[in-house]
């Protein structure tokens, strides 16, 4: 969903993968990618590992094959700091350039909480690059 305004400023993004959906938006400072992904849990077996990687990877692939100058990811990454998806994370954000946004502003917070409310992880991030991640885009 988006501002009816901004509509003829929007573009659809064809992702191969269920996980990531997506838009473009046309700025002045040139196109913007902005990304809603939800990434693979993690149940400590390989094949989550390998799917979390996967999925990495085709989020790679559009920032690639899209002309956005800026990005923004935001979901549910299924990764909290030091958990076993992090190193792959902190990979991810160099390869592209994103900063982890929220955990720069926020700190103790969490999005996930187990039944028993015993245990707390911070799993949903938003990943910008430098000009999103300081608030200069302008529509």
């Amino acid at each position: 969903m988006y501002e009816k305004s901004i509509a003829n400023r929007v573009s659809l993004v064809q992702a191969n993968n269920s996980r990531v959906i997506g838009i473009t938006l046309s700025t002045k400072y040139g196109p913007v990618l902005v990304l809603s992904v939800y990434m693979p849990t993690n149940y400590h077996d390989d094949e989550s590992l390998e799917k979390y990687v996967e999925t990495c990877g085709e989020i790679t692939a559009l920032i690639t094959e899209c002309d956005a100058v800026e990005y923004i990811i935001a979901g549910d990454l299924n990764c909290n700091v030091g958990s076993r998806f992090y190193g792959h994370l902190e990979e991810f954000m160099a390869d592209n350039r994103v900063a982890c946004s929220d955990v720069k502003l926020l700190s103790g917070e969490f999005t996930y909480s187990n039944s028993d409310h015993t245990c707390v992880f911070w799993i949903d991030h938003v990943l910008c690059t430098k000009l999103m991640d300081n608030n200069i885009i302008e529509v």
